[in-house]
């Protein structure tokens, strides 16, 4: 059963169980990634709790996540919108959930390797350490 999706990529295609499937595993994704969220908010401000060396890691997984939550949550809502439209539906209008849910996956992949390389502490100092670039820790604390 492979084949493209309604998004035009090559992958599982049921018709009948791929989709709410799907759908499931991102609707207990999304409340998982918001709850680490929270729970970030709550350790965050506590300076006893994290030292100066766990507050940038703390605020860059706060970033990661939201994110990543975010754009999960457009290709879900675009999920969603897809399936009913070829099931009832059946409008043109909302051929452009296609678009939008690709885009999502498309900036997912552009965005995370981004958010990593700039804000988490321990790979981007190892980064411009090891091409000879600026030092990393020199430009954050010159803001």
């Amino acid at each position: 059963m492979t084949g493209k999706n309604f998004f035009g990529v090559c992958s599982y295609n049921d018709k009948s169980n791929y989709d709410s499937l799907e759908i499931i595993q991102y609707c207990i994704y999304i409340p998982l990634t918001y709850l680490s969220i929270k729970i970030l908010n709550s350790v965050l401000p506590s300076k006893r709790v994290a030292d100066y060396l766990k507050i940038p890691y703390l605020i860059f997984l706060k970033i990661y996540l939201l994110t990543d939550c975010i754009l999960w949550g457009v290709y879900i809502i675009a999920i969603v919108v897809v399936t009913l439209n070829c099931t009832y539906f059946h409008t043109q209008d909302l051929t452009f959930f296609i678009t939008l849910g690709n885009i999502s996956k498309a900036l997912l992949t552009l965005i995370n390797p981004i958010l990593r390389i700039t804000y988490d502490p321990s790979l981007s100092n190892l980064i411009f350490k090891s091409s000879g670039g600026l030092d990393h820790e020199y430009l954050s604390s010159n803001y």
